[in-house]
Order: C-alpha cells, then structure tokens, then sequence
C-alpha cells in the first residue's frame, strides 16, 4: 500500500512507476557466474602493442588489474581472431613485421594481412597481470602445417619460461584457426568447403599440435573447437552440432577439446552502413541477439564441454561510430553480459583502434571514427564501454560463489538482476536503456523503482546506492561510476566515491541512460586489498563441465592456490562439491594427483593441515614424485554438498550411501584426472568410498598408482557375522544420538563453545576444530532472523552410520587389489570408536 501511495505521489514527476519483486534465496534460475566472466579477446597482430615488446604496457596492466581487484581473478584472455591466420614464425625475427592494407573511413585501423612473429611475440604473455588465463590462436587459415607446429613450440617455449611461470600466467587453452565457415568466402578455401572438411583438416592439425604442445587428457591445457562466425544451429553447416555430428570429438585430439567457442556481433559496420544506438541498447533486441544460440549451448553442454563467446562486440568490423564508441554502449556492456543463457564468459574482442574497445590501451594518430589524421596524438585510454566491465565486475565480487537472476520487470527498457552469494541476496543492479540523445528535446524521463521481497530471510529496510552517471547516450566521454572516473592518464581510477543511502520503502529513481547498483546491506560485501605481483595469490572458482559452484575460494596460509567446484555426474540428481589445490610455484605434470575421502560428519576441508603439510614436504622429495595437485571432496551429504544439494536430500527417506559417492570418485577420475598418477586417501566411511571407486576399474589397471587408508571401516563378512549384533547395536546408537543432538545455535561463537565443550570436538586438533566451525556450519534465515546450524543433514549423517554392505564388499576389493598396487593402512593410537 505505501508502494502505491509514493507511486501515485511521484507519477506525475517521474512518468512511470515499477514495483520490482526480489528473492531474498537465490531462486532456481540464479545461474552460479565465473569471476572471469567479463573477458576479452586481443586482435592478435598488435599484440606487441597490447602488451609490450620488450617491457609492461603499463596502461593495459592497470586497466586488466582494476577488473581483476574487482572479483579476485583477472579477465581470461584470448589472442588471435582473423589476423590469427595470417601470422607465420620466423625464430630469427626479433621484431614482428606487421603489412597492413591501406586504412578507409569504414576501417580506420584494418588488421594486418601479414605477420611474421618470433619467440618475442608469445613471450610478451609475461607482462599480463599475475594469474591470467590465456587462449592462443594458430594459424588453420593458410594450411600450413609447420607454420602452426613452430608458433605452438614457440608458445610451449615462453610458458616455460621462468617470468610466465613465476606471475602464474596459464596457457588455458588453445585454438585452431579462426571462423573457418567465413574461409570459403574470403578466399582461404573453395567455394565447397564444408564442415566435414574442416573437422578433417582440425583433426591432423591437432594431433600435429597437441603432440608438439603435450596436450593430453590430463594436461592443463586444452583445445578450444569450432570458433566460428555464425551457426546453422543444426547438425547441417557450420555448428557445434554439425562438427560433433562430423566426429569432431571422436578422435583423441579431440576429446582435449574442452569449451566450444562462438564468435558473434549484434550487428555489422563492414558496408559502412551506420546502426542505431538506441536499437543496441533495446532490452529485446539484446536477448533476441542471443537466445537463438540456446540449441548450440544444450548440445555443447550435452557433451560435457564449455560453452564461451570467444569473440563478440556490438558490431563486426571494428565497431560502428558514434554507437560503439559511446556512452551507450557501456550499457549494452552490462545487459549484454548479465542475460544468462548457459554462456560461461563472454571475450569482448579489441583492437588497435576499433571503434568498440572497451581499452585503447596505445596512442592513436587517425580517429577511429573515419580515419582522418588527428591533430594530436591520442594517449591511451579507456572508452565508455569500460564502464560496463567494472560495474559487472563490481557486482560479482569476489565471493567465488556468486548466482545471478534476471529479475522478472515488465518494461521494454529497464532490466534488473539480483546477485546472490551462496544464495544469499547482496545486492541488485538496474539498467535503463532508453536512450537520452544529445539530441533529445524535452526533459530527461525517469522510472521510480520499488522493491518487495520474496522467500526466508529477513528484508531489508535501507539501500545504498550506487549510479553510472551518463550526461547523454552519445557520449564519449565524461562518464563517472559512483562519482569516480576511469578517464585518467593510467586508467586507475580517481576521485572520491559518492552513493547514495535511503530506505527501501522510498525506492530508487532512475533516469534514462543509467545504471544503478544497489547494495541491500544484509551480508558484507568482501572489498579487495590490491597486492603487489610477487604476493598475488590465486584463488578462484569454476566450473566443471557446466556444474555449479558454490563454495567461497580461500587462501592458503603457504602459497597454495585453492580452486572450489561443483561436479555431477550423469543420471544422478546429486552433486558433490570439491576443491583443487595447487602450488602457485608450479608443478611437473607428471606429479602426483592426490585425492582425499573425508569421515562421515566432516567434510573436504578437514583434510587441509594435513594437504598443507604434506605440499611443505615435497621440497625434499624427487621431482617426478612431487605433488602437481590435491582435491578433497565432500559426500553428497556432507558439507558444501549438503547445502546445494539440500532439496534433494530432503525429500530422500535413505541416506547417501557410499557406493554413490564411490560413484561420484569415479565419474570424476575417469572424466577430469585421466592420465593422473593418483595416490588416493580415505578415512574412515571415505575408505568405503575410495576402496568402492575402483570396482568398475579393471583388477589388474585400478585409477590409483597407491592407497592409503586412514581407520578404515572396511571388514569382512565373517568378521561381521561373528559380532553382528555388537556392531549393530552400536550403530544403531551413533545414529540415535546423532539425530538427537544439537544442531543449531544463535551464533557462530555460541555454536564453537558448545562443541569444545563436548566430544568428539573437544579431542581436536584446534586447527582441524577451528576448520570445523568455519566450513561445516553455515547460516539459516529463519522466521525470527538467522541461526547457525551445520551443513550436513543430521538425520543424512545418522542414517549413515548403519550401513555395513558397501564396507563388507570394499574388504573383497581391496584383497583382488592389494597385490597390484601397495596400500598402507593407518590406525589411530587412541581408538574412538570401532
């Protein structure tokens, strides 16, 4: 009623009220959104310029590290697009020699049609931000075989390098050829090639590369496939469906094939036909753009792969002037990105000079708006569209767990989305898309945002709010993001930040060509400390072949990085949650994978000291039996797990068992740690567990080259039979009191002191206790406000303990296994409970 009340109060003023429903949980469309979502794709002919030939571009690195401040983790980059086929390697050039054609008033700054590239060229990589992922083109176009194995040695030659390696720069992928469905049309092949030619041609080149490159099932690196221009989006032409339907994956290069990449613009300049920039900021035309490319997701995602738009902008050719190049375009910028249909990350693509760059990041001579020659030379500098990148940035943060919602409005022009961490509601960002032209008469029109919330949890009553201030659409310039300004001389930004503050039941105006970020104030928002390169410390989270993710990334106390995901496996309804942890100094990739199975009632990360210690002694062991990577999972039930999975566990009458968490290892070993030599280690109902994972593995070629197993819980059916009902009993009486006890608390403190109080916690270890309350509790909104209680289901964790088929056939396991590969079994000196 209030709403109505100040809607009809500002009606007259305003032109138009909007009443906005907002779940305070994460509803079930939120999509869990990569901190590298907001990427870019690098024209790769200038890429010297971008980054620096023979030291930092500095203005590039500052404007690549505001972003990666931002969310934790700097923008995924990828080099190569159409000058990608035209690039050749010569190992004697020092300098790359770059022939371009003449420019126009359509192309003021066309890409070279022939570049020649030494070591130097790749080596460059080395001056990105610390912890970039990168994505190398080679050249498919020119069907040069040698051309493309030289630039890949060339490439494996600078990641080995001591600098790349130090700033933990990752070549993450690397793709072959660009837009080959445009090659019949400009000339790089017959008129009658087809996607079966290409898959043919993709897969010797592959073979030749990954070879070259050791791109493997268990390598870092992987392939990107397809990249082309447009899709059929059926399994005729050029699509992802075509190309699988082609046998694209079918052959061992491309099964390294892990994203499927699309390049796509939401219009053209390449006549010189000018576009509308009310038309690409318009809400519809934004989703009708990308909604056609949904079949092409499904069926990528159908094969386990990523899905990415490796190259996009508003429109091909370099950009249209005077949209591009504008304020507007900032807006396009965040809607864009934020309409979540599947896209893993969208790689805006710049060059020297384009119109649509978000970063100039070298001094310009000619305008970019017609070629003709500037009266003085044109520093770096960021353009409007930046903007967007920072606000998306900004709004994702740097939980690692964030969701996102396309709020439901009902205007063609304004669009809201909420942004959940965890599947807490943080903050909500609104975008009004009607364009204020230079050229509009007549006052400025404003919409009055009101807000009501949905679901648990406690609403808000006051907002802060942040705004993009936009004098008009056509703009170049003059743009501030909370009353700060990124137009300055290094592209750091400068001045003092303004918000504003009110209550929730006043609502938000919002003014044609603006934006709004609008913080709730119900959960803090984590701010980032910049670090020099030499600390920076990588921490992210990602997905894994499309899953989830929920868990927050952490840092290590050494110089570990810890990576968090979510992993499903097929016909199942469950997830498991699991975390990598790597060394930031590097490791070989023939190291030893580890894999960690925690007890019932705990949870992956209760195996951190022990991760810890073992990564601070390897320094003494050799190299080939050093550790390249750690992972520790959770039981369907049990932590991080328990949480995403709550709804499916709820409605369950049995426990999670331990065959479907053995499942669950092994779906992840045969499909993310092939070729891995993995040492396994379980404890207690985790030795089930691992013993279980390698029943569908033949005796005599098990997934692990050892396994330890920590009071295990495994025995033998006459070992059973003998005391059936002793070790019924007692089981029946851990599940009882489990279910009985305690489970909630007022506080995260009030819940500590109850637990040191009482066994088994108070017999902890304080460092295994203190990783006990951190990770194995988590917040519940309740009618009153908010309680602490744990994440595994009590009644999920007491049903577990009475179940003794899956430990009783882990005992004929593991005597077909013992004489093929050692196991060492490890027994408390105090013993707890048997």
């Amino acid at each position: 009623m209030f709403f109505l009340v100040l809607c009809l109060a500002v009606l007259n003023q305003l032109g138009l009220c909007l009443n906005i429903s907002i779940p305070l949980v994460a509803p079930p469309a939120a999509v869990l959104v990569s901190s590298s979502l907001f990427s870019f794709s690098i024209e790769q002919d200038r890429w010297s310029a971008w980054a620096g030939s023979t030291a930092r571009n500095q203005f590039l690195f500052n404007t690549l590290d505001n972003l990666g401040q931002l969310t934790g983790t700097p923008p995924r980059i990828r080099i190569g697009a159409n000058s990608e086929d035209h690039t050749k390697f010569n190992s004697a050039i020092k300098k790359t020699q770059l022939i371009f054609p003449p420019p126009s008033s359509t192309v003021p700054y066309p890409e070279a049609t022939n570049i020649t590239v030494g070591d130097a060229f790749y080596q460059a990589t080395q001056f990105l931000p610390p912890n970039t992922l990168i994505t190398w083109g080679l050249n498919l176009g020119q069907f040069n075989l040698t051309t493309a194995f030289l630039e890949a040695k060339s490439i494996v030659k600078a990641f080995s390098s001591s600098a790349i390696r130090n700033a933990g720069i990752v070549l993450d992928a690397i793709e072959i050829g660009n837009e080959a469905d445009l090659y019949p049309n400009n000339g790089a092949r017959p008129r009658s090639y087809n996607i079966a030619q290409f898959v043919k041609e993709w897969t010797v080149f592959a073979t030749n590369i990954s070879a070259a490159m050791g791109i493997s099932s268990g390598s870092t690196t992987k392939f990107w496939g397809c990249a082309f221009a447009g899709s059929s989006h059926s399994t005729s032409g050029f699509s992802p469906q075509s190309a699988f339907k082609q046998g694209l994956l079918k052959s061992k290069p491309g099964s390294f094939i892990s994203t499927i990449s699309q390049h796509h613009y939401s219009g053209t300049f390449c006549s010189g036909n000018g576009g509308l920039l009310q038309d690409l900021m318009t809400k519809s035309t934004i989703r009708g753009n990308l909604t056609a490319f949904i079949p092409d997701i499904v069926a990528a995602r159908a094969q386990g792969l990523d899905y990415v738009l490796g190259e996009t902008n508003s429109y091909s050719c370099h950009g249209a002037p005077g949209v591009s190049n504008t304020a507007g375009a900032a807006l396009w910028t965040l809607d864009y990105v934020l309409t979540q249909i599947g896209i893993s990350r969208v790689h805006f693509h710049q060059g020297i000079g384009f119109k649509y760059n978000h970063i100039q990041p070298a001094t310009l001579t000619r305008s970019i708006l017609d070629g003709s020659d500037l009266s003085s030379p044109l520093p770096p500098h960021v353009q409007p569209a930046y903007y967007g990148a920072i606000i998306v940035a900004e709004a994702i943060g740097r939980s690692g767990s964030t969701r996102v919602a396309e709020l439901s409005i009902n205007n063609n022009q304004v669009s809201g989305y909420g942004f959940y961490e965890g599947n807490k509601l943080v903050r909500a960002v609104f975008i009004n898309s009607s364009a204020f032209l230079s050229s509009t008469t007549g006052s400025r029109s404003s919409v009055h945002l009101g807000f009501g919330f949905t679901g648990g949890g406690t609403a808000p009553t006051k907002i802060t709010v942040k705004r993009l201030a936009i004098r008009h659409a056509d703009d170049v310039s003059g743009l501030t993001w909370g009353g700060q300004s990124y137009e300055t001389a290094d592209g750091r930004r400068s001045g003092s930040v303004s918000v504003q503050t009110g209550s929730v039941a006043a609502g938000v105006d919002i003014a044609a060509t603006e934006a709004v970020s609008i913080d709730l104030g119900l959960y803090t928002i984590h701010q980032s400390t910049p670090r020099g390169p030499q600390e920076h410390v990588r921490t992210t989270s990602r997905e894994l072949k499309g899953s989830a993710i929920l868990p927050r990334p952490r840092t290590s106390s050494m110089n570990l990085r810890i990576d968090s995901f979510t992993f499903r496996i097929a016909a199942t309804d469950l997830q498991s949650t699991v975390k990598r942890y790597t060394s930031r100094f590097g490791s070989r990739s023939d190291g030893l994978t580890l894999l960690f199975a925690h007890c019932v009632g705990s949870h992956k990360e209760q195996w951190e000291p022990t991760i810890e210690q073992i990564f601070r002694l390897q320094q003494r062991k050799d190299q080939r039996d050093r550790i390249r990577e750690a992972w520790a999972f959770d039981w369907q039930s049990h932590g991080d797990a328990a949480v995403i999975n709550a709804r499916v566990l709820n409605s369950r009458k049995d426990a999670v068992s331990p065959v479907e968490w053995a499942l669950a290892l092994e779906s992840f070993v045969k499909s993310h740690l092939r070729g891995h030599r993995i040492v396994a280690l379980g404890h207690s109902a985790g030795t089930g567990a691992i013993m279980l994972s390698m029943k569908n593995f033949p005796v005599y070629k098990p997934p692990y080259i050892a396994v330890f197993l920590v009071e295990p819980t495994i025995l033998s059916q006459d070992l059973f039979d003998a005391h059936a009902k002793e070790r019924e009993d007692s089981a029946n009486m851990t599940m009882k009191l489990t279910l009985t006890r305690r489970d909630s608390w007022p506080s995260k403190g009030a819940a500590a002191a109850y637990l040191r109080k009482r066994l088994p916690w108070k017999s902890w270890d304080s460092r295994v206790f203190d990783i006990y309350v951190n990770h194995g509790l988590r917040t519940i909104p309740t009618p009153d406000g908010e309680v602490v209680g744990l994440k595994a289901n009590k009644r999920q964790e007491g049903m577990a303990y009475p179940q003794f088929a899956p430990y009783i056939e882990s005992v004929v396991l593991f005597r077909e296994r013992c004489m093929v590969i050692p196991f060492h079994i490890i027994f408390g000196e105090k013993i707890d409970f048997m």
